[in-house]
Order: C-alpha cells, then structure tokens, then sequence
C-alpha cells in the first residue's frame, strides 16, 4: 500500500516524505512525527490540504510555515510539543477540536483576537 493510502503515519521516513512532497491524501486521519525540539524542522502547512480527514496530529520539534487554514476541520486532538507560535492563529479552525496539547511551547496567549471555543486544553508548562 502506498504511503497516502495509508489512513495513519508514524513512521518517521514515511511522514516526513509525506510532508516534504505535500502528497498527504484523503485517507490520512491520523499522523505523528516527532523530532528533537532541538532541531526544529520547517515544512509547509500546504502539506496538510488534502488531508481533510486527519483527525489526530501529534507533532515535536517540527515548525508548521503557511496559512492553518490548511489543517483538516476535522481535526480532534492536537499534541504539538515546541509549538513554536506565542499564539494559535486565528486562520485554525477548532470546531471538533477536543484537545489541545502544547508542551514546551513558546505560547504567551491563546488567540490574539478572543475565540468560542469548549476545549480541554493542557498547556504543563507552556505559558512562562
């Protein structure tokens, strides 16, 4: 089976290679890569735009550069250790979000415009 056929990535090759190509597909729902928060890796948010049945991401030392409006509405959980934003864009969509995680991030705030949302948020020792 082809990596974008596949419904969920872990592998650490196989994601990045997802990534890097932008050739996430429909089946992806679930998708995790973690790097050493030391070595942060930049890829592109258009990596995401045909994933628009991803419903987990869990994320590490990886820096996400685009607009978030390319990350699936269906979204559920989000477990980004080193977010490295000081604040959620405004361009994400949190309708189905129930939890957000965002360890060792640089996050001061939320949102820089105020937000609706009913999340379980878990921030350990995000905010300094």
């Amino acid at each position: 089976m082809e990596l974008e056929e596949r419904s969920r990535l872990w592998f650490h090759d196989d994601v990045l290679d997802v990534l890097s190509k932008e050739t996430g597909t429909k089946f992806i729902e679930g998708l995790t890569l973690k790097l050493p928060i030391s070595n942060t890796k930049s890829l592109s948010t258009k990596a995401f735009m045909n994933m628009k049945k991803l419903r987990l991401l869990q994320l590490s030392g990886v820096e996400l550069v685009g607009d978030f409006e390319y990350l699936s509405k269906d979204l559920r959980w989000l477990c980004w250790h080193g977010f490295p934003l000081a604040f959620i864009p405004t361009s994400f969509y949190q309708g189905n979000i129930v939890s957000i995680e965002l360890e060792n991030s640089k996050i001061t705030m939320m949102w820089k415009e105020a937000q609706e949302s009913p999340l379980h948020y878990q921030f350990y020792d995000a905010f300094k």
